[in-house]
């Protein structure tokens, strides 16, 4: 199962090579309003590049659905 802290845990460190290690190799994301990343390498660049532009971030789960 999707484990959701685990995964906002790993963005909140800003720890590329772990979001990248989730990634299957012709992955796309979509990182807030921007175009579609296709890939590995894509994605890899994009979210650096999104890193790049602020100092930290934190999420906080307020509340959690699991379907099935």
């Amino acid at each position: 199962m999707f484990d959701a802290r685990a995964f906002l845990v790993r963005i909140d460190r800003m720890d590329v090579p772990a979001l990248l290690a989730d990634l299957a190799e012709d992955a796309r994301i979509t990182v807030g309003n921007g175009k579609p990343l296709v890939g590995r390498d894509a994605a890899e660049k994009g979210i650096s590049d999104f890193y790049s532009s602020f100092a930290g971030l934190r999420h906080r789960i307020l509340n959690e659905w699991s379907v099935g």
